[in-house]
């Protein structure tokens, strides 16, 4: 497809965007491919007064402080989750484990949320909803595995923190 199809608004030629393809799809389908500069440090696809709009995070920039971050802990697994051969459960330790490093990361001038702050149970469509509302730079989600009933300790991974976005590899990897 050829440029002209492509509105002028939408057109690379500064910022971000490096590429923008529109191919027909079927009758009534268009599928858009757009192509970035740079790896983005997140993206979302929204339908806004009748039109798509792609709105991109740009990575942050390299700096010696957290302050002013936002930062999401999401302690995982209420009310579900493993528990370990003490009786240990899963949700109380990565309850713990969120509420100290929330601490942590504060005193150092984060601006941090978690998913949850008391031992109740917060679904997952609520938590994907903190995330889309908070608009986090970083977004740590943590977890405590057990072997279960009858399976050696090795048998997992034992404590694991997923990173949502490039930027929070860093603070996974320390956490």
């Amino acid at each position: 497809v050829s440029w002209h199809e492509v509105p002028p608004e939408v057109r690379p030629d500064t910022g971000a965007v490096r590429l923008v393809r529109v191919r027909r799809f079927a009758p009534g389908g268009t599928i858009v491919e757009v192509a970035l500069r740079q790896l983005p440090l997140g993206w979302r696809a929204e339908w806004q007064d009748g039109a798509m709009v792609l709105r991109v995070r740009h990575p942050l920039r390299p700096a010696t402080t957290i302050a002013g971050l936002r930062i999401l802990l999401d302690p995982g697994h209420p009310p579900d989750g493993t528990v370990g051969p003490s009786g240990l459960r899963e949700d109380s330790v990565t309850l713990a484990v969120g509420l100290a490093v929330a601490r942590r990361l504060r005193a150092l001038g984060a601006d941090v949320a978690l998913t949850r702050e008391t031992p109740a149970p917060v679904s997952l469509e609520a938590r994907a909803a903190m995330i889309t509302t908070r608009d986090p730079h970083l977004v740590l989600l943590i977890h405590a595995n057990s072997p279960g009933p009858g399976r050696p300790p090795e048998a997992v991974d034992g404590t694991q923190v997923y990173w949502m976005q490039g930027n929070s590899r860093l603070l996974a990897r320390l956490m």
